[in-house]
């Protein structure tokens, strides 16, 4: 999960959902994996909206295979018709191939909504609101294009002369005779009549095209709360450190959010996991998360020891919430100040010790 867990958050944003499912190795050690929602849907109760039943179904070996989830067993499955790879997984012709009990007495399967509502228990895709305008930015990039490659070249024109036809000696058509060749921009154009004249039209400019990209981005920045300076906007000025926590507020609002629906998946999995090493659920599991706004470890350091030395907060609450410390970094912490005291009364013992003693008066 150190390495994994990031995909459960990556594709619940993509694809408005994604799922874990916790069960165990041969050795009873706890597995985890994270699922696509293209592989795995879930049944809720429609009054608790817990999850009821869930299943996963996949593509290998040229079957297809399904496993079903509930609170009372687990159900294996595969398709008796053979399945190409990438093939329509069938709907029915499946053959049970394993009953395993369920001794957690729950669905092993947690889902992660991005976006959630109260009728929208599938939650939602971030780009959802952005997908349009991200199809009229590709749109006008190709009108840009075609512009450039039609239209961006200057366009010449001859006027005065004499126009020389060609005559068909099958079917008498005439066909107008190019005065000159215009694959070949460097050769002199030159005519003997005295009345021609030449000119050129304007370039077509492409200013208008650029425009309404940066109209289309900025609605995209307005919707996704992205910073101008995440997306482009404003690249020709930087933006001082202040301004880019203020430009940020919208994003740093968002990842919050996201931090308390996904959190309390997150409880559920590691209470799942706990279940399934020593066999019974805990009371309470809360996730602890960093702190997503832009900070410097030196602005971090400042607040937390400003906290400490006013005496509002303890040194280690004022660890886990500045500098982000979670349980086993406050843990070396403890050890090292322990250490610490320990040397130090240790070589103030070893000096007491080492130091002369002057004999009492009228001893022998």
């Amino acid at each position: 999960m150190p390495t994994r867990h990031d995909l459960a958050h990556r594709e619940a944003l993509i694809h408005g959902r994604s799922f874990v499912i916790v069960w165990a190795h041969a050795d009873g050690s706890p597995a985890i994996s994270v699922e696509s929602a293209r592989q795995v849907a879930v049944e809720r109760d429609p009054l608790s909206l817990e999850v009821t039943a869930a299943v996963k179904r996949w593509v290998a070996s040229g079957r297809a295979h399904a496993v079903v989830y509930r609170s009372d067993g687990i159900t294996s499955f595969v398709s008796e018709a053979s399945v190409p790879e990438g093939g329509t997984i069938p709907p029915d012709g499946w053959s049970v191939t394993a009953r395993t009990p369920n001794p957690l007495g729950r669905v092993p399967v947690v889902a992660f909504v991005n976006r959630r509502r109260l009728l929208g228990t599938e939650g939602q895709s971030e780009f959802a609101d952005i997908a349009g305008l991200t199809d009229a930015i590709n749109k006008t990039c190709a009108d840009a294009l075609t512009s450039s490659e039609r239209y961006a070249r200057p366009q010449r024109w001859l006027a005065g002369l004499t126009i020389e036809y060609e005559t068909d000696p099958v079917t008498g058509a005439k066909t107008p005779v190019k005065p000159f060749d215009f694959t070949e921009a460097d050769r002199l154009w030159q005519v003997e009549d005295p009345e021609a004249r030449f000119g050129q039209f304007d370039a077509a400019r492409l200013d208008g095209y650029v425009a309404e990209v940066n109209m289309f981005t900025r609605q995209i920045a307005a919707l996704s709360a992205l910073p101008p300076h995440l997306i482009g906007l404003h690249g020709d000025q930087p933006m001082s450190a202040d301004g880019i926590r203020s430009a940020e507020t919208g994003l740093v609002a968002k990842c919050l959010d996201r931090q308390r629906t996904f959190g309390e998946s997150w409880a559920e999995v590691a209470q799942l996991v706990v279940a399934v090493a020593l066999g019974g659920f805990p009371e309470s599991i809360e996730p602890l998360w960093s702190d997503p706004a832009s900070r410097t470890p030196a602005q971090a350091a400042d607040a937390a020891s400003k906290m400490v030395s006013s005496g509002l907060l303890p040194p280690e609450t004022a660890l886990q919430e500045y500098l982000d410390y979670g349980p086993e970094q406050l843990a070396a912490v403890r050890a090292a100040r322990r250490r610490a005291v320990l040397d130090g009364a240790a070589a103030d013992l070893s000096a007491f010790l080492r130091a002369p003693t002057e004999p009492e008066e009228g001893a022998a």
